[in-house]
């Protein structure tokens, strides 16, 4: 019992500490308080605290400490007792350990509770009532599992009664693909590097804003304000060395520029650490859907990972394909358990430099098989250009190119036409 306060007591001291810095609330209070149900937590101190900041957060009120010692005479808690635990020495960094540890340990407890009143109901006690028993808890345990597929819910998705599709805003890709991405897929875009990989990923979150949608870029290997450069030419029409040089231009370009990150600054979601782990992106998104529900916006329905190779490998593995197929399969656990679809950049093997044919293949997928089999569609950005000695031809606006649908598990394969325009890094 004593683990289990403990755990309790340094949630409580969690929840207070993120209400310092977010008064109504993060992604990580709403983690705990839908983990840890409130009406479970024994310590009566930190009940007081989890009851409070569940009802303010709820009605929309800040939580403090006044807040919190105001309504924890409302439960007969003692103002020193509630000081106790918002004042302790604890930190919050370690919260989601101790939220699965608590509720480990709270499902635990439940699933005796309901076992020692099934053998009570069940008058003798011969094996086959325990067996039975035993079962009937198994049973509510699976039917209350977040696991178990709805099938009202498949029904929706099925026959059109939800939006089951996730548009990529590229009009021939969204026709070749029968309307979108989907919920809970992985797609794996890849190219060599200077392909293009990161501008067509860009151009989805830049034709998606335009048509209300919100998406999530997480970008290891630019700045923030080099992706906000990118959108803002794919817009504009503004060419990026404008845009990179506009304060040498004069006054009038710079106004330009300005009006156009105005237009979009609020539009769409970024984050730029250079060194993510599997964690991290998971963070990053369960943040980015609070804070839009938060300001009443959509829910991020996509999410580009740019790029695969720059995530900090885990620990687990052996080799670097080993541990390249762990991020791989993370990755597309991220997209089944929040509901939405992971776009995530890859890079190719040289080896599609050193054959004739340019046209990239899925054994050029670098560093895991894995890569290939977690994804439900591979694309290939493939512009014949990149390859050429000539400057000029390789600079050239409107040059053709192909995203090239290689692996489809819901439909069919093929190159997709598209046109390329190096001077603002736009897609048409």
């Amino acid at each position: 019992m004593e683990k289990r306060a403990e755990h309790e007591r340094y949630l409580a001291c969690s929840l207070y500490l993120i209400a310092e810095s977010s008064p109504k609330g993060s992604f990580e209070s709403q983690t705990i308080l839908n983990k840890v149900n409130e009406e479970s937590v024994l310590n009566l101190p930190a009940r007081a605290v989890f009851k409070t900041c569940a009802k303010l957060w709820r009605d929309g009120h800040n939580v403090d400490l006044g807040a919190l010692i105001a309504q924890g005479k409302a439960y007969g808690i003692e103002a020193a007792e509630i000081s106790t635990i918002v004042e302790s020495s604890y930190t919050h960094s370690s919260w989601e350990y101790h939220t699965e540890e608590l509720a480990e340990i709270i499902e635990k407890r439940r699933v005796l509770t309901a076992l020692e009143r099934e053998m009570s109901n069940s008058g003798t006690k011969s094996s086959e009532d325990i067996k039975s028993a035993l079962n009937s808890v198994l049973l509510e345990s699976v039917n209350d599992s977040e696991s178990l597929v709805n099938s009202a819910e498949v029904e929706a998705e099925l026959f059109g009664m939800s939006d089951s599709y996730i548009p990529t805003c590229i009009i021939n890709l969204d026709d070749a693909l029968g309307g979108g991405f989907e919920k809970g897929q992985l797609i794996t875009m890849a190219c060599r590097p200077g392909g293009g990989k990161t501008s067509v990923a860009v151009q989805m979150a830049t034709n998606r804003m335009e048509q209300g949608l919100e998406t999530i870029i997480v970008n290891m290997e630019m700045k923030g304000s080099r992706v906000y450069s990118r959108i803002m030419a794919q817009k504009s029409g503004i060419t990026l060395n404008t845009i990179k040089n506009c304060r040498q231009l004069g006054v009038q370009a710079v106004e330009n520029c300005k009006q156009v990150f105005y237009e979009i600054r609020d539009k769409v979601i970024i984050h730029d650490k250079g060194d993510m782990s599997l964690n991290d992106i998971k963070q990053a998104i369960q943040a980015a859907i609070f804070q839009c529900e938060q300001e009443g916006r959509l829910k991020p329905e996509l999410m580009i990972v740019d790029y695969l190779q720059l995530i900090k490998l885990p620990k687990e593995g052996n080799s670097t394909n080993d541990k390249i197929g762990a991020l791989s399969r993370g990755l597309k656990c991220i997209a089944m358990d929040l509901g939405i679809c992971v776009v995530v950049l890859s890079q190719l093997s040289r080896d599609i430099e050193k054959r004739p044919d340019s046209t990239p293949k899925l054994s050029d997928l670098r560093d895991s098989g894995a890569i290939e089999a977690d994804s439900n569609k591979v694309i290939f950005v493939h512009r014949p250009a990149m390859f050429n000695s000539d400057l000029e031809l390789r600079n050239e606006e409107g040059q053709l190119a192909e995203l090239i649908v290689a692996k489809n598990r819901e439909g069919a394969v093929g190159g997709v036409p598209i046109s390329f325009y190096p001077k603002c890094g736009k897609w048409i």
